[in-house]
């Protein structure tokens, strides 16, 4: 019984970051199918944003924001994706994915799902190790 209040122990964070990986693998691909509509967006600015890269350490991030038509409207947009250093100028056409019943939902073709895949292989990699962790603390230490 101790073996498995360890291991419930040690394992939290690993199951903790497989649901977190899952759930936004899951957001991922529905935006993926809803949001099938493709348009030329024009850049036209950054947004500037503090982005934790560590415990106490941040750097800014930059948000493009973007015009489009669809639907016979205009729609300015800022991007959930943000890059490190201003790639874009003024002008630039970026092509992205947006939702016909609400444009205002879209995505850009450069967006894709790595970190909830990255986060489901931390979370069973974890887990796993918590396993061999409660294991070696029934033969050692809970005898």
């Amino acid at each position: 019984m101790k073996m498995l209040w360890c291991f419930l122990a040690f394992s939290l964070a690993g199951w903790a970051f497989l649901a977190y990986g899952l759930i936004s693998m899951l957001r991922y691909n529905r935006r993926q199918r809803t949001e099938l509509e493709q348009a030329d967006a024009v850049f036209v600015h950054y947004v500037k944003k503090a982005h934790s890269t560590g415990r106490y350490s941040w750097k800014y991030g930059y948000h493009p924001v973007l015009d489009f038509s669809a639907e016979g409207k205009q729609y300015r947009v800022q991007s959930r994706v943000y890059h490190w250093e201003q790639k874009l100028r003024p002008g630039d056409i970026v092509p992205l994915f947006y939702d016909r019943n609400n444009p205002s939902r879209f995505h850009l073709e450069e967006e894709n799902h790595e970190s909830g895949s990255w986060m489901v292989r931390v979370g069973w990699i974890w887990i796993a190790a918590s396993a061999v962790l409660s294991l070696l603390a029934q033969i050692f230490v809970f005898r």
